[in-house]
Order: structure tokens, then C-alpha cells, then sequence
């Protein structure tokens, strides 16, 4: 993983780990990269890259790297805020779901009154309304000090020459010139950064373009438990992912999510912008085939595994500034605390609760800071010794114990970042979200972006709810699903594929040229109409027609409407899957 300043030549990053220091070991696996997310905050001359890493955590990684192609002057490195990534994904994770309504139905009582079995209303000529919460569902919808300069101008590992070096929260980084990639790799392999072979070819081409390299790794001591975004900030308008050495490490179809802090909406440049056809979504499961719908539209052709889709592009207003920063809190006290006065000062500033024998923590990164510092000891749960530290004063290890480096760690890492993220957010009004999905074999270009001055038009897929109707006749459709689309269904089938293999994934695929209107390369809006109308058509010769409204069957019985439990009427049925369904479970699925 890897960003880079805008230039026309491309870089990547790479993600690798080891068992241990200066180790080449054959059967050393790279981690298994499962997923990318970056903030990108773009101003008028330069752009800040928030980068959050996912991995495999069976992988079994004690120590990883990334090594990062730069292009252009080296970037300044901090701490990012994992709260913002926290904030930002939540409050725009998108979510496909319906609600039930149930048209009315009745016969006569036990009281001899005419009943219409749903509580009231129009019988035949309308509906109930009698909606259930509907289902939800999302896409694959999660330090120490700051920089302290090293031997900056230091050439070491046969011509690499070591640029700057800092310590960034729990991160060694290293910024490298280097005139080989052997060089390069020699150097990994001399200061205890894990190399792969198979970089090399790739390393040599960045070489060849001018590229610089940042060497990223947990600090001497850091486990993997106190992992936390950094940020670069770089010159440039243009922001870039660079992807192709995280193919070395990179999991199948990795999810790829973007985010973009500016003034108005951003759009991928060099990759494109694909629409999403929703029939293919499955709506009566909530669209638990979300990833998969995206990845075969990014697989359409013309676009080949390079675009992206919006899920999110509005006002930045939408987003909870929540748990981001507390006034409250506050590094000083900690510098002269001892071990036994640090829970309860941490609970004064909102980071720590502890009652019935549960801890909380109110930041993602304290219970992993508080892992390195004041340790739990062994046997006991870290619930029950935060909860009563004075229990266990006589297990308590001083030597862990540095107040002065656990206020800094606190200030640099949750304090600092904090007031940055909020600050951010309240200076730039709009907010875009692109997803994407890539294999190894399809990083061969490095995504970049840029923001369209006058582009506000908003995108909005956190609550997308359709209508599921249920008519009396057995009847049933999912209505109002985007593009003013109906779908007929039946009982118990599962959402259908219409009959058409090759039904489009991606609806519409357009090119955006910084300045330039959109091209527009594919649209299969016609396409999937007159498929949808051929579908609808093919199901309404089959369904039952139930008789009049309050008008006797053959039999003299009074039914209609479906209220007859009988062959062709289908009110049982309904009824079932109904309470199987409780009125349309609601579930939401993270991306």
C-alpha cells in the first residue's frame, strides 16, 4: 500500500511480515492484506493521505512492513486518528432493505361480523400499510512521541542512502534513496526490515522514475495490538493509491475504500465510474451479495477490474464527530501518575469506565496503549484489573511503568490526532466515498483522483429501502427500488436473475477528465428495462386471480382476496413465511 504526489509516472506499496528480525525464511508469508482504507484530505497545494491497514490477523504476524514508493519531495509523517475512520465509515456504510406491506384481507368473525384479519382497513381496494422493521443490509459493510529525526543523510547497504528517519507512534520510518533495487533490498535485509524477492522488478521500475521509498515498521516492542493509521502529508492536488506491490500480499478481490475530505465531490481519474445495475442486488436477502455485485460490474468490460463506485458523496455535516476528541482530556496528569492513580484518571477523562466487573474503553487505541505500559498480569482478566488496580498492587511490574512516555504516547496518539480530525471535518463541507474491489492480477495501475470544482451532487446509500407488497391474491412485488424499478416476485422464491444470464452488472460506466464533462461509455438502462419488463410480463399470466371483494366461491363460501387457506389462494403461505421472516429481519452487513 502506498501513496505518491501527482506525477504521471505510478508507485505502490507493499505489505509484508516476518517471524522476526533479519529473517529470510522461505516458508515467511507475506501478511494476507485483506483490505485498504484511506481518508484523503485535499487542499489547494497539498493533499493529507490517512491510511488504515486491515490484515488477517491468523496470519500470525508479530512484526510487518509496508515500503512505500515517493515521488517528488519526502512527505511529513504523524499520527492519524482511528476514531475518524471509525466515524467516517459507519455513518456511510450503504444499506439495501424493504419494508412489508400487506394488503388487507378478511372474512367473518366468530362474532358473526365481518373481520378483515389484519386490524382494519380498506379490504380489497387498498393496503394496511402493516409494515415490519424491514432489513438492512451494507457492502462488504471498520503513539509514542511524534517525530523524533534520525541520522538524516546516513549511507548505508552498499549506495541507499537513509534520507530521515523518525519514530511515529508505534512506527519506525525510514525514508530511503537507493540507486538499485538490490541495493534497496540488501538495506531491508541489513536493518531488520523484511524483504520479498519478488518486489525487486518492481522496486527497480520506481527507481527508474526517481522514486524515493518510506521503510514502515512496528517499532522495536510494539505489538500488533497498537496498530494505528498514520498520516502523510505531501505536495500536490491529486491524490493517488498506488497498488501494485500490495499484489504481493494481497488477498483475492481486496476491498479498496477511499474516502476524500475537500469542498466538493471527488471522482477517480484515471479509473472509472461505474453505476451499479440494483436488480442484481438480492433484495430479499438485503443484498448480501453486495461485494459481488460490485466486483463483476468493475469486471465489465471497458472498465476490466479499474473503477470504482460511489456509495456516499454528500456534506461532511453527516458525520458524528463522536469519541473524535474531549476537552477533557488531558496528557499532564499522567506525567507524575503512578500505576495504582492511572485507571481512575483515565476514567475522569472519559477514556475508561469500569462497573460490574465490565471495563470499557473510550478510544479504540487505550486498551492496546495501556497493554504496553501497564500490563495485565497474568490470570487476570484486564476487566478485573482496571476495575481494581489496588487489587492486584502487588502484581503490578514498575518496570513497565514510564509516566512520562505514557503522557506522551497518550497526547500523540489519541489527543493530537483528535483535534486534527475534528478540525478537518469542520473545514471541509463535503465528503465522497468510493469503493472498489482488486485481485493481485488486476493491480497493474495506480488509481488517482481528483475533485470536480462545481460538483455537488450527492450520493446517498446508507438507508435505500424498496416496498415489499404482499397482495391477497399471492401476488407479490418489491417496489420502488432505484430507477422507479418493480419486481415481481412469488412465494418463497429467491430474487430472480430474470432469466438472463448476461444481464449487465454495471448499469453506467463514465470517464471523468479533470475539467471535462463526463463521458459516458456504457449505459444499460434500456437493456435492463426491457429484461425487467420481459421478467414482469413472464410471472403475471401465472399468478392466481382471487375473486371479488366479499363475493361467495363456488363452494358458497365468502373468501376473496386471498383469505381462503385453499389451493390457488395462497394466504397461508404468506402467513408463514411472514412470522419465518418476522416482518423482514433487519440486518446490516459491514464494509
Amino acid at each position: 500500500m502506498a501513496l505518491t504526489t501527482a506525477r504521471p509516472a505510478h508507485a505502490c506499496g507493499g505489505f509484508f511480515c516476518d517471524a522476526g528480525p533479519n529473517v529470510v525464511d522461505p516458508e515467511a508469508m507475506p501478511v494476507d492484506q485483506t483490505g485498504e482504507t484511506i481518508v484523503f484530505v485535499v487542499g489547494p497545494t497539498h493533499v493529507e493521505a490517512h491510511i488504515q491497514i486491515q490484515y488477517d490477523p491468523e496470519s500470525g504476524a508479530e512484526r510487518f512492513a509496508w515500503l512505500i514508493p515517493i515521488l517528488g519531495t519526502s512527505p511529513e509523517f504523524s499520527v492519524s486518528s482511528q476514531q475518524l475512520f471509525l466515524n467516517l465509515q459507519n455513518s456511510t456504510v450503504p444499506s439495501y432493505g424493504y419494508v412489508n406491506e400487506v394488503e388487507t384481507c378478511g372474512g367473518f368473525g366468530d362474532d358473526g361480523n365481518w373481520d378483515d384479519g389484519w386490524g382494519g382497513g380498506d379490504y380489497c381496494d387498498g393496503t394496511s400499510g402493516a409494515a415490519g422493521d424491514g432489513g438492512f443490509t451494507g457492502s462488504p459493510g471498520t503513539s509514542a512521541a511524534g517525530s523524533e529525526g534520525g541520522d538524516d543523510g546516513e549511507t548505508t547497504g552498499g549506495g541507499t542512502e537513509v534520507v530521515s528517519s523518525h519514530t511515529i507512534g508505534a512506527f519506525d520510518v525510514v525514508v530511503l534513496q537507493s540507486q538499485t533495487a538490490e541495493e534497496l533490498m540488501t538495506w531491508l535485509g541489513d536493518n531488520e526490515f523484511y524483504q520479498d524477492p519478488n518486489a525487486t522488478p518492481i522496486l527497480q521500475e520506481y527507481i527508474e522514475d526517481g522514486a524515493m521509498f518510506a521503510a514502515i515498521r512496528l517499532t522495536n516492542g510494539a505489538g500488533v495490538g497498537e496498530v494505528h493509521p498514520l498520516e502523510m502529508r505531501y505536495e500536490g492536488t491529486e491524490p493517488c493509491v498506488p497498488i501494485r506491490l500490495t499484489a504481493i500480499a494481497a488477498s483475492e478481490d481486496m476491498d479498496i475504500r477511499t474516502f476524500f475530505l475537500s469542498n466538493t465531490r471527488a471522482y477517480p481519474t484515471n479509473y472509472r465510474h461505474v453505476e451499479l445495475n440494483h436488480l442484481k442486488l438480492d433484495w430479499i436477502n438485503l443484498a448480501s451479495n453486495y461485494k459481488d455485485v460490485v466486483t463483476m460490474a468493475i469486471d465489465t468490460p471497458m472498465v476490466d477490474g479499474h473503477g470504482f463506485v460511489t456509495e456516499f458523496a454528500g456534506p461532511t455535516g453527516r458525520i458524528p464527530r463522536d469519541g473524535l476528541y474531549d476537552e477533557r482530556w488531558d496528557h499532564a496528569p499522567f506525567q507524575s501518575a503512578t500505576p495504582l492513580e492511572v485507571p481512575g484518571l483515565l476514567s475522569q477523562q472519559g477514556l475508561l469506565s469500569c462497573e460490574f466487573g465490565e471495563c470499557t474503553f473510550g478510544h479504540p487505541l487505550i486498551e492496546g496503549i495501556l497493554a504496553a505500559y501497564l500490563p495485565v498480569p497474568e490470570g487476570v482478566t484486564p476487566s478485573a484489573f482496571y476495575e481494581c488496580i489496588e487489587c492486584y498492587e502487588d502484581l503490578v511490574d514498575e518496570r513497565d511503568w514510564d509516566p512520562l512516555e505514557f503522557a506522551r504516547t497518550l497526547r500523540s496518539r489519541i489527543i493530537d490526532p483528535g483535534q486534527h480530525a475534528l478540525e478537518i471535518l469542520d473545514t471541509n463541507p463535503f465528503v465522497t466515498r468510493l469503493y472498489t474491489t482488486l485481485s493481485p492480477h488486476e493491480m497493474t495501475l495506480d488509481p488517482t483522483f481528483h475533485v470536480e470544482p462545481q460538483a455537488f451532487d450527492v450520493v446517498d446509500d446508507t438507508a435505500v429501502a424498496a416496498n415489499r407488497f404482499l397482495a391477497c391474491s399471492s401476488r407479490a412485488e418489491m417496489q420502488g427500488l432505484p430507477g422507479a424499478r418493480d419486481v415481481r416476485l412469488q412465494p418463497f422464491d429467491e430474487w430472480p436473475v430474470f432469466g438472463f444470464e448476461d444481464m449487465p452488472y454495471a448499469e453506467r460506466v463514465t470517464e471523468h477528465l479533470p475539467g471535462a464533462a463526463p463521458v459516458v461509455l456504457i449505459d444499460e438502462t434500456e437493456a435492463i428495462d426491457a429484461a425487467l419488463a420481459l421478467w414482469n410480463g413472464s410471472r403475471a399470466g401465472s399468478l392466481p386471480v382471487s375473486p371479488s371483494c366479499h363475493d361467495p366461491g363456488a363452494d358458497g363460501v365468502l373468501g376473496g382476496c386471498g383469505c381462503r387457506a385453499d389451493e390457488g389462494s395462497g394466504w397461508a403461505s404468506w402467513a408463514l413465511m411472514l412470522l419465518a421472516m418476522g416482518w423482514g429481519a433487519r440486518r446490516r452487513r459491514r464494509h
